[in-house]
């Protein structure tokens, strides 16, 4: 694990044999946020001023994984989103090579349980550029998507 700063979550991992336990656990905390939210499920984060960080990526993400894998990170899944809300550290941030657009930062975490992880938010901005008379207007898209995945202790 790098030497950056790890948040200290307040969560435990999610308990459970299998993965439809942890599953039902997990999708629990996901419609918690979702039904307050009217549109697409987001919490907002302390490190980014108050912005919002869509959740919709991860579970489509999660679907690519094995069974195995998917309980792995589903465990974190509560303390990730205490992590990306109440962080106030400074991630690693890493800027794509191929798309100067994109960049991933990582949130370093442990559990109350004392097992570590790692919170990915992908940001991306898709820039567009129109010219009328001598005037550039540049319009941001700014949106934040988390990853979860199990650091290295």
């Amino acid at each position: 694990m790098p030497k950056v700063n790890i948040y200290n979550s307040k969560y435990r991992t999610l308990s459970g044999t299998s993965r439809s336990e942890v599953y039902k656990k997990a999708r629990r905390e996901y419609n918690d946020v979702a039904h307050a939210t009217k549109r697409q499920p987001y919490i907002r984060s302390k490190y980014f001023n108050g912005s919002k960080i869509f959740l919709d990526v991860f579970w489509p993400h999660l679907t690519d994984k094995h069974q195995k894998e998917q309980t792995k990170r589903l465990r974190f899944y509560k303390a990730a989103l205490d992590l990306i809300r109440n962080s106030r550290i400074t991630p690693e941030t890493i800027v794509k090579e191929d798309d100067q657009h994109v960049l991933l930062h990582r949130f370093y975490g442990i559990t109350k349980d004392g097992t570590y992880f790692v919170s990915k938010s992908k940001k991306t901005s898709a820039v567009i550029a129109e010219t009328s008379c001598r005037h550039l207007n540049v319009i941001h898209d700014n949106r934040h998507k988390i990853k979860i995945s199990r650091g290295a202790a």
